[in-house]
């Protein structure tokens, strides 16, 4: 299954409980969609997590689809993150 060209778009902005800076971003390719998290700190951190293995690399691929160099791991929680 090839998946269409992506399409983002930007949901909430507002800073963090600390005063990080961040947004609610949006990519979508065909009828797939996930919300990601964007961090605004010396460097621009992009995060999804899931504790879903499938979902998690599905996450991965559209940030792929994207142009963004992304892969999904396992952290010390046993969530996946992208």
């Amino acid at each position: 299954m090839e998946l269409a060209a992506p399409a983002v778009r930007r949901g909430e902005v507002g800073p963090t409980e600390k005063g990080t800076p961040t947004a609610n971003i949006y990519i979508s390719a065909g009828w797939v969609e996930k919300a990601y998290r964007l961090y605004l700190r010396d460097n621009i951190e992009l995060r999804f997590e899931s504790c879903n293995e499938e979902e998690a690399l599905l996450g991965a691929s559209l940030l792929r689809l994207a142009g963004v160099k992304a892969e999904a791991r396992k952290n010390a929680d046993g969530k996946r993150l992208v």
